[in-house]
């Protein structure tokens, strides 16, 4: 077995029907049918219940195609994706990923235990199983593992899909994937389908994941618990950080005890200790609008704030905006929490 390059092994998949250029059927679809089709939670079932009303389907390798009379075009996206077409000869195009989206969901909840991931995207759905190796010996041995570990003649008869075991060296390592791309499955199948893939029951799985929700919650409130802690200590240490900027601001600089009567530059001390110079340049459905410069460390001391005698000159790039608001109702709590000094 040369795994140089990807390599497929093992495949299985059913035949297609032959292209039809003209509509087949003129079976009448009801709206009801046609809200079906473009819901998103088309199934195979349904796909049955439109052939007995007299509508012709054709399974190609991508698709299916419903030949009958639509009342309307349906829509082109289902489930994220342009899944639909509206074709010339009054058919319309159905794309895997349009049917069956509810089961594979399901089957992707018990193969998860199992290793699968499900892979879904605009082109495929498809589990994957796969794993990766150091030595090409081992990728082999574990590649005649897998093409015995499931009935794959049996699975195939279940689904609507192919089944790949293949291949691969990449960047040194060695891959080797069970690829089981499941594009409709009836939903009688499903129990043997799951059996075959020696899936755990249903009441195993959910004794598992009840168990997780528990260790997720109790995770999430030891987290809520250390966050409503640490906002504690912030505020603490806030507090203390700024009183001790409001009695050096008192010292400094004189105390703004009422709303200012035209343009000025102020210095708001935040709740959080930080110091915030503003410009006033208009104001707007009862806010301000400014520019501001947060002071944070040297060389932006506080001391230093006095020998700006520009305002261009309080635009260090990495903490300047042009674009700030304040309400009037912050900025007379500000002056009522005597946090506001003439610049």
């Amino acid at each position: 077995m040369n795994l140089n390059n990807k390599e497929t092994f093992f495949t299985l998949e059913g035949g297609c029907d032959k292209k039809n250029r003209l509509r087949r059927s003129d079976a009448r679809l009801t709206e009801q049918e046609v809200a079906r089709i473009d819901s998103g939670e088309l199934s195979l079932e349904d796909l049955d219940a439109l052939v007995a009303r007299k509508a012709k389907i054709f399974k190609y390798q991508t698709q299916i195609t419903i030949h009958a009379d639509f009342p309307r075009e349906v829509g082109d996206r289902v489930n994220d994706y342009a899944f639909l077409t509206n074709n010339k000869n009054g058919s319309v195009g159905v794309r895997y990923g349009a049917i069956d989206e509810a089961k594979r969901q399901r089957l992707a909840r018990f193969l998860d235990y199992e290793g699968f991931r499900y892979c879904r995207n605009s082109t495929q759905h498809v589990f994957n199983l796969w794993r990766r190796f150091n030595g090409r010996s081992k990728a082999v041995g574990y590649l005649g593992e897998l093409k015995t570990r499931y009935d794959y003649d049996a699975l195939r008869g279940l689904i609507y899909g192919r089944i790949d075991i293949y291949g691969q060296e990449a960047h040194g390592f060695y891959y080797v994937a069970l690829a089981i791309t499941v594009n409709a499955i009836p939903e009688a199948n499903i129990p043997e389908f799951l059996r075959l893939m020696r899936c755990k029951p249903e009441e195993e799985i959910t004794a598992i994941e009840e168990a997780k929700e528990l260790e997720r919650e109790a995770s999430r409130r030891k987290q809520e618990q250390e966050r409503i802690e640490q906002q504690e200590r912030d505020r603490a240490a806030w507090a203390i950080k700024r009183e001790k900027m409001l009695t050096e601001m008192r010292r400094d600089h004189r105390q703004i005890t009422d709303w200012p009567d035209s343009d000025f530059s102020l210095c708001l001390v935040t709740k959080t200790g930080r110091l915030v110079v503003v410009k006033q340049f208009r104001q707007k459905n009862g806010k301000i609008l400014f520019r501001k410069y947060i002071q944070k460390e040297d060389p932006y001391a506080l001391s230093r704030i006095p020998e700006y005698q520009k305002w261009n000159d309080l635009r260090p790039p990495h903490s300047c905006l042009d674009t700030c608001s304040i309400s009037d109702e912050q900025f007379r709590q500000f002056i009522a929490d005597g946090a506001v000094f003439a610049f």
